[in-house]
């Protein structure tokens, strides 16, 4: 009841006093392993990642223990385990537990089920964020294949399907064939939610990315004035970080269209890029607009911000292979507009 109205730390509450009430009257209870799994979800949901980790992991040593490891219940639960795992950049145990399931999922539910969708769709998710492109197109189709099959176009699961094979096509860097998924994404979830503002949000701020590398500008900025005039309840982080991309993006945009307002978009760049509150992605998102307004003007002082940005992509534990672009893209135009600066004359003569 409580998860149902965002009341996430009552939720809580009221699951671990549920589990230890169980305890004490059976500890080897079958609704303890219930309890578990719902309450690992609660966690993930408020954000207590490692806590859920802990839970989902004895939610699945129960099950297995009352039904057997071939039973599509715990395949179904070992998913749920695999997706945070995913999400935690556990790649290698999470892909053997979506291995692991398949065969389970396949002899219970056929190949054309929604169990087997969502299970190639974490697989296609987890193969792009370790740079299986190809890997990771092959189980997105596959997911939306079943997704269209068993739900019409107006189901949330086939939304999201769409988005995160956009996002994998745009990675790899295929731009053409990104914004036309992107753009059905984003039809799909207006069949499915209405005006769902959180993941139209999202899509359009993906789709003005793409317009952005693509050039073409003017698109670009329309579609992050879109995204930026969504509206939702309880805004969270990771809300507030994709309306500083859109905010930076806009800037830079608008600076592509308007040379004249280059000036004030570079102090608005510099400002985001020192400022403690902007995560380190969306930092180096300003690094890079800085780098691309100051290349012709004052090749210095982009490469300086060329630098930063490389730093931080080159540390970072998730790879961005579209800003890895950018970045490539614009240190070309940086070198050589460094060849074409005259040379000084180390031996000036007076006149």
């Amino acid at each position: 009841m409580y998860e149902m109205k965002g009341e996430l730390d009552r939720a809580i509450k009221t699951h671990e006093a549920s589990l230890k009430l169980r305890r004490s009257i059976d500890p080897n209870d079958k609704s303890i392993a219930y309890g578990l799994h719902n309450y690992g979800g609660v966690l993930e949901s408020a954000g207590y990642d490692e806590r859920a980790l802990e839970v989902r992991r004895e939610a699945s040593r129960r099950f297995k223990e009352h039904f057997g490891a071939d039973n599509p219940l715990v395949a179904q639960v070992d998913i749920t385990l695999a997706n945070l795992l995913r999400k935690q950049r556990k790649f290698q145990e999470a892909e053997q537990l979506y291995q692991q399931s398949l065969p389970t999922l396949r002899a219970s539910f056929g190949e054309n089920h929604q169990e087997i969708a969502n299970t190639y769709h974490g697989l296609g998710v987890l193969k792009r964020e370790t740079g299986g492109f190809d890997a990771a197109i092959g189980y997105h189709e596959k997911a939306i294949q079943i997704y269209t099959e068993v739900h019409s176009d107006s189901h949330p699961k086939l939304a999201r399907a769409k988005h995160e094979y956009a996002r994998t096509l745009w990675y790899q860097g295929s731009l053409d064939q990104a914004a036309e998924a992107i753009q059905a994404a984003r039809d799909s979830y207006k069949n499915s939610q209405g005006e769902h503002q959180r993941n139209l949000a999202e899509v359009e701020c993906l789709y003005a990315d793409i317009l952005y590398e693509q050039e073409n500008y003017e698109a670009a900025k329309q579609t992050y004035a879109e995204a930026q005039s969504r509206s939702y309840d309880k805004p969270d982080k990771q809300d507030a970080e994709r309306n500083t991309r859109v905010a930076i993006g806009i800037k830079r945009a608008h600076a592509q269209i308007s040379p004249e307002s280059a000036a004030a978009t570079i102090e608005y760049l510099n400002k985001q890029r020192e400022n403690e509150g902007v995560s380190t992605l969306n930092k180096t998102r300003a690094n890079l607009g800085l780098a691309e307004l100051t290349t012709t003007t004052d090749p210095q002082t982009a490469k300086i911000a060329l630098d930063q940005a490389q730093t931080t992509l080159t540390s970072s534990t998730t790879p961005h292979p579209a800003l890895q672009r950018q970045l490539k893209k614009i240190r070309a135009k940086n070198a050589l507009q460094k060849r074409r600066q005259p040379a000084l004359d180390p031996n000036p003569r007076t006149r």
